[in-house]
């Protein structure tokens, strides 16, 4: 197939698929007192919607920095997820490239044309930490410039290296990709971000995203303890001020639908759903990039 939003099928199995992984999400948060919220794009189907944006391909949550390493310790350790489930994380993969973990669906496969972290992955929905941080100044700017290397570096451990671009200004970021693990970049990563208490900081701010970060740092009221909102014939929770929220990343035109061009999707090369069923797609040439969304 050209195209998988040519499929009538595709999305509807896709989600299908994503909410069966996010109603144990729910399960496992509300069980161990875990805080999380849907963000970016899927905060916006909640509010817009009431579910999926009808061309979105995942859904995104935040969970605050402190709940977030709970969680991965709580699944790593006490195996609090169902069978029917698996983390993908620094820890489970050498090749894991992202600074955000995944939740993904046995016997699944989301395939993208990103490299060796894509070949086995499962379909997924992501968790990205929500971290308490210093005022908007100029060392913020520097240090999430670092953080963006650092993410630029682990990315390409899970790239293919026959894709790795040689110019000059690439090879720091290149080098650090072959000779660290990514367990060691991540470790990095971690210390730049910092460790600031989440009851001692005013603002927090989503450093793993691709976003700008102007469009992803937020007063800590913003998140709250949350809201729920109607998603897809269940609630999940979305961010106490959900209007500020999405304003902050979409603007004031949120509410009215995008233009085509302008409606980002992960381009899948290959899917295979819960149920077996195996659908084949081309790589796509010219993508829409996350910063092409905003306005």
């Amino acid at each position: 197939m050209d195209n998988p939003y040519e499929n009538s099928k595709y999305l509807d199995k896709l989600h299908r698929d994503i909410l069966t992984i996010m109603d144990e999400i729910d399960r496992v948060c509300r069980n161990n007192s875990i805080r999380y919220y849907l963000m970016c794009g899927s905060c916006l189907g909640a509010v817009r919607h009431n579910g999926f944006i009808p061309w979105d391909d995942d859904l995104d949550i935040a969970i605050p920095r402190a709940d977030f390493d709970r969680l991965i310790k709580l699944i790593t350790n006490n195996s609090i997820l169902d069978d029917a489930f698996y983390l993908r994380w620094v820890t489970t993969d050498q090749y894991y490239n992202q600074p955000f973990a995944k939740i993904c669906l046995k016997g699944t496969i989301f395939q993208e044309d990103n490299g060796l972290s894509a070949k086995s992955a499962g379909i997924f929905v992501d968790i990205f930490p929500l971290d308490p941080c210093d005022p908007y100044s100029r060392f913020f700017l520097f240090k999430d410039r670092i953080i963006r290397f650092l993410d630029g570096c682990n990315y390409y451990r899970g790239a293919d290296p026959c894709k790795y671009d040689w110019k000059l200004k690439h090879w720091p970021r290149n080098l650090m990709g072959i000779i660290f693990s990514n367990r060691t970049i991540y470790k990095i990563l971690r210390f730049v971000i910092g460790y600031l208490d989440e009851q001692k900081a005013d603002y927090q701010a989503y450093f793993a995203t691709p976003y700008p970060i102007n469009r992803q740092f937020f007063p800590k009221n913003w998140h709250g303890k949350g809201r729920k909102i109607l998603f897809e014939g269940r609630y999940y929770v979305c961010p106490d001020e959900a209007e500020m929220y999405l304003e902050r990343i979409y603007g004031t035109n949120y509410m009215e639908l995008p233009p085509a061009n302008k409606r980002k999707t992960h381009y899948p090369i290959r899917i295979v759903f819960s149920d077996g069923e195996e659908m084949l797609f081309e790589a796509v040439k010219n993508k829409i990039d996350y910063e092409d969304v905003l306005d």
